[in-house]
């Protein structure tokens, strides 16, 4: 039973709906809900994972980029925030990496 809680706009959650969900190929119950989860989280770290690769790529032109600018005597001041976001990237990875092992 669904109790007003999870609700969201007059509709069950997701959650709600994924636990409801008839089970296929034969599977058991909780065999095909563990099969269910299992599929959303594979899509999502494929999705987060593509994320993070296009970040890492914008890093690594970042860092070119600082690079060349001390090489050549350009400020870097416009880079402060960016060497914020490289870090914040690299730990994001780290994350995602130590997640999927």
């Amino acid at each position: 039973m669904l109790s007003f809680d999870t609700y969201s706009n007059g509709r069950p959650s997701t959650i709600d709906t994924l636990l409801r969900m008839a089970p296929s190929d034969g599977m058991s119950y909780a065999t095909a809900h563990q099969k269910r989860v299992e599929v959303v989280f594979q899509t999502l770290a494929k999705g987060f994972r593509s994320c993070i690769n296009h970040y890492q790529s914008e890093a690594t032109r970042l860092k070119t980029e600082i690079a060349n600018a001390k090489l050549n005597g350009d400020s870097l001041r416009a880079y402060n925030d960016v060497s914020s976001f490289l870090v914040l990237m690299r730990n994001s990875d780290n994350i995602v990496n130590s997640k999927q092992k």
